[in-house]
């Protein structure tokens, strides 16, 4: 009985990790709730937010299923952006299911310019690394796991080798089970999160994103994407406009998105459609700097 709870390494394995799997199980049939399955993975390995996130083909913005942090106590958090399409880029939708990917791995596939802009993404959101799991390649759409990981004090708090390795281990189960999960389990979720947030929000917005005012504290370069999008620009005219790349723009996006606790482009343009805001001219012609 000792084996069973020790990996291919000879390394003791957190028991703890079978009771996750449990609740994990338990709540894609039916008898409990995914945030809480949420929130148990999380606390086992120390990351400060869970989500499960799902890209449509043709739309690749993502859609939150579920989230959870430290602090929402088992419920729907709010104010967490996806990283699976700045991680795995081109390979999003592609990737092989049931495989742990983590940021602080990857960021050396990138360039020195990716490299750079990226990392600062990830630290002014706090986050030290991020681990992302596929759970999901199905046809039309892609479903992916995220635990998000907060500096302490400075202090990395990355995924310890044994947990990484648990993880890695646990990542085919979680999701070979999420594929078998029952039938309109995602949908429900997304109806759950609607609703939660039509709670949360029972009026319209009292700040406008487009206010010369900047309540959302943009930056002059995330302030000139609002306003394309707002003109219906796509990604990639988004970057030939801007003369910049395309992963660049996904991360002013998710930038964005965290700051203006919206989940995607489509809810964007809708809030950028509320009421109108006039621009200064010297914010457009200088994206790259704050705006005071």
């Amino acid at each position: 009985m000792g084996q069973l709870f020790q990996n291919r390494a000879g390394r003791p394995i957190n028991p703890n990790s079978f009771d996750v799997l449990a609740t994990w199980v338990q709540a894609l049939h039916g008898q409990g709730k995914i945030t809480n399955a949420l929130f148990s993975l999380l606390s086992l390995y120390k990351s400060d937010a869970a989500l499960i996130v799902r890209f449509v083909e043709g739309n690749w913005q993502p859609r939150k299923v579920a989230v959870v942090d430290q602090k929402s106590d088992k419920c729907i958090a709010r104010g967490h952006s996806s990283f699976a399409e700045i991680m795995l880029g081109e390979n999003l939708g592609v990737s092989k299911t049931g495989t742990l990917w983590l940021w602080s791995d990857l960021i050396e596939d990138f360039d020195a310019v990716e490299s750079l802009h990226i990392q600062q993404r990830f630290l002014s959101s706090g986050l030290s690394d991020v681990g992302l799991i596929g759970l999901e390649n199905s046809a039309g759409h892609y479903d992916y796991l995220e635990l998000h990981f907060k500096s302490n004090l400075g202090k990395k708090s990355n995924l310890g080798k044994d947990d990484k390795n648990h993880l890695s281990l646990l990542a085919a189960t979680l999701s070979k089970t999420w594929e078998q999960r029952l039938p309109g389990t995602v949908q429900k979720l997304l109806a759950q999160s609607r609703v939660q947030k039509t709670l949360d929000q029972p009026g319209l917005p009292s700040k406008l994103i487009l206010d010369i005012n900047n309540p959302y504290e943009l930056s002059r370069c995330e302030y000139r994407i609002c306003t394309m999008v707002k003109e219906g620009m796509l990604v990639k005219d988004i970057a030939s406009g801007l003369s910049i790349r395309e992963v660049t723009v996904r991360s002013h996006l998710c930038s964005i998105y965290a700051k203006t606790d919206t989940s995607g482009q489509i809810e964007l343009l809708h809030r950028l459609t509320i009421g109108t805001a006039s621009v200064p001219p010297e914010i457009i012609g200088q994206p790259n700097r704050k705006i005071s």
